[in-house]
């Protein structure tokens, strides 16, 4: 979400056959006739949507420098007027003699480059050899290795044991996990429970979903909730042994 002027990278599941077709119809580039974006009647809610939309999203991110982004972008929301923020979505759009923000952009568009695999998820999915694919039948992956793997679901919970319990360090891979975690002490009061904490972070899932020509996102939902509830309703969803296919998109 932060990204400091370059592109931000995500990734899209799609099921189901022929899967570039699917996905092309969210194009960011795809022109159409001009139609209200942002009504001017909305710029007060269009501000604390976006602000909550950081608020959410802070609650995922980990890395120290990455958090301190985030939280000046909400503070820069706030320091904003309506008006202000509003005008500044403006910029690269018309206004009507309403105020109302005017777009020919694609209202489906979700992407400006799109990739299978690309350079960052081209090794997302496991055959049942160890092999990244991009792409293959949903019975040919090999999801143990891929969602709430043993090891991940063992580093997690020694880690919540170290971090929350104050479980005793013994190792050296424990007094490395204290040691890296021991600034994030506010992360994990995200969590109801050690249970969810292990879930959240050992949960196979992507940013966005494509399926029976329908856009999912990330974005859209609680992050928590989308990742905990990912496997169940995409991968576990009884929809056959379907083609599956990780995208890397940028917007």
């Amino acid at each position: 979400m932060i990204n400091n002027n370059k592109f931000d990278y995500f990734s899209v599941l799609v099921i189901g056959e022929d899967p570039e077709a699917q996905i092309s119809k969210f194009d960011e580039m795809i022109d159409v006739e001009p139609y209200v974006l942002y009504q001017y009647k909305d710029r007060s809610k269009i501000r604390k949507l976006q602000i909550e939309i950081y608020k959410n999203y802070l609650k995922t991110v980990k890395k120290l420098q990455e958090r301190n982004l985030v939280i000046d972008k909400i503070n820069e929301l706030k320091k904003l007027s309506d008006e202000q923020y509003f005008l500044s979505l403006s910029e690269l759009h018309q206004l009507d003699k309403n105020k109302n923000i005017i777009t020919s952009d694609n209202p489906d568009g979700k992407w400006l480059t799109c990739e299978v695999g690309g350079r960052f998820y081209s090794e997302f999915l496991k055959d049942f050899n160890g092999t990244p694919i991009t792409s293959g039948k949903r019975s040919e992956i090999n999801w143990p290795k891929i969602h709430l793997n043993k090891d991940d679901i063992n580093k997690y919970q020694r880690t919540w044991e170290l971090c929350v319990e104050g479980v005793k360090t013994e190792t050296p891979t424990d007094f490395l996990i204290v040691n890296n975690m021991r600034h994030l002490t506010d992360y994990f009061k995200n969590f109801k429970n050690k249970e969810e904490y292990i879930k959240y972070n050992s949960s196979f899932f992507t940013n966005a979903v494509v399926l029976d020509g329908k856009w999912y996102d990330m974005e859209d939902n609680d992050y928590s909730n989308w990742i905990i509830n990912y496997f169940e309703q995409f991968i576990l969803n009884p929809h056959g042994d379907e083609l599956i296919t990780i995208f890397e998109c940028t917007k």
